[in-house]
């Protein structure tokens, strides 16, 4: 009898965390071109238990200093499979190209991303996946001359690529001044996120920690909010990113990111959770270091009058983004600051007798 109980119990836990991801794609292209159009195949492998009720589908792209949603289709229907049929119209000029394609006699601008999709069933239960993707954009006349030169470089060479909860975690990044010009670095910042169907989730982050060639980060990765869907791979890990920012004594902007997979179990999101929480937060601003527009992002735990303010080093308001009444939940807001000289500004939010306060740094 003591047997039969544990298998039945083994087989339950099986069923409530896979080792596998039940979502897979189907004759994904090795390649997105832009202004061509795609079609992407997802597949659920569990549809006899539960058929999906709506699929999410987005493409990040990602540069050295950040990542971004390039495209997004929302409330794509299919009980046991999803069909994207989208073209990749334009790539902002703020996408930063890291490498070269080549193909019919031409050079064209090679961009790194993740393809992401998020999947809900009808008993609630949510799902996900992630890949990384290329996608190839417009033609270029010749090789730019940083492609071919060298120059400064930051490089984050020492953490953990694979990690859990509950650890205590240690990053290192380097500044190379590779030209020889005698350059060094006077500010960094660190960030660690993931993805989940709002978009992106800081996870930890920090500012202003100080070398002149290299920068250790130190923290304890405690855990995640169980009440959201976070993006994960094939084998159901979550996939995150670390990511540093630097800038040297001439204002010279340089960056790295590294991948980082955190194993744990999936998780059963209850929809009406999603987006409360027990209390105030104001998130770090990202991208920064940011030129010209930054996203600034908080969370209410009840409805309320909210004020979003911007000061200068010296204490003076210089915009107010929002002032108005809103509901409890994830808000955001983009904050451009073309009209403002490069500095360190202060962001605030205020709800009531509660105020929360950040620094952000315009570079131009």
């Amino acid at each position: 009898m003591h047997n039969w109980i544990c298998l039945i119990l083994f087989l339950l836990i099986q069923n409530m965390f896979p080792k596998e991801n039940l979502l897979s794609f189907e004759n994904l292209p090795d390649k997105i071109f832009i202004n061509t159009e795609t079609t992407l195949t997802c597949k659920f492998k569990n549809s006899q238990v539960a058929s999906i009720k709506k699929w999410t589908w987005r493409i990040e792209l990602r540069n050295h200093i950040d990542t971004f949603t390039l495209i997004q289709e929302d409330s794509i229907s299919g009980t046991e499979q999803s069909q994207w049929l989208f073209t990749v119209d334009s790539i902002p000029d703020y996408a930063n190209y890291g490498d070269f394609y080549h193909y019919n006699g031409n050079y064209h601008c090679q961009y790194s991303g993740y393809l992401i999709v998020f999947a809900e069933d009808l008993n609630g239960n949510y799902y996900s996946l992630v890949i990384d993707i290329i996608i190839i954009g417009k033609s270029v006349d010749h090789l730019p001359s940083w492609y071919c030169c060298n120059g400064d470089f930051v490089a984050i060479t020492d953490g953990e690529k694979i990690i859990h909860k509950n650890e205590s975690l240690s990053y290192t990044c380097h500044f190379f001044d590779d030209d020889e010009t005698g350059d060094h670095a006077d500010y960094w910042n660190w960030r660690f996120f993931t993805f989940n169907e709002n978009g992106k989730y800081i996870i930890n982050t920090t500012d202003s920690l100080y070398g002149l060639n290299s920068s250790i980060w130190e923290f304890k990765f405690d855990s995640l909010d169980n009440h959201f869907n976070y993006i994960r791979d094939s084998l159901n890990d979550i996939y995150a990113f670390i990511t540093v920012n630097t800038h040297n004594d001439n204002l010279h902007l340089d960056n790295d990111m590294n991948e980082i997979k955190i194993l744990a179990t999936p998780l059963t999101v209850d929809n009406t959770q999603i987006i409360h929480s027990a209390d105030f937060t104001l998130y770090p601003n990202y991208p920064n270091p940011f030129n010209p527009r930054t996203i600034i992002s908080w969370q209410l735990p009840v409805s309320c009058k909210v004020e979003l303010s911007i000061y200068n080093i010296l204490g003076q308001d210089v915009a107010k983004p929002v002032n108005e009444e809103q509901s409890a939940g994830l808000h955001k807001v983009e904050f451009n600051a073309s009209a403002l000289p490069s500095g360190i500004y202060i962001y605030s939010l205020k709800t009531g007798s509660v105020e929360q306060s950040k620094k952000m740094l315009l570079l131009r």
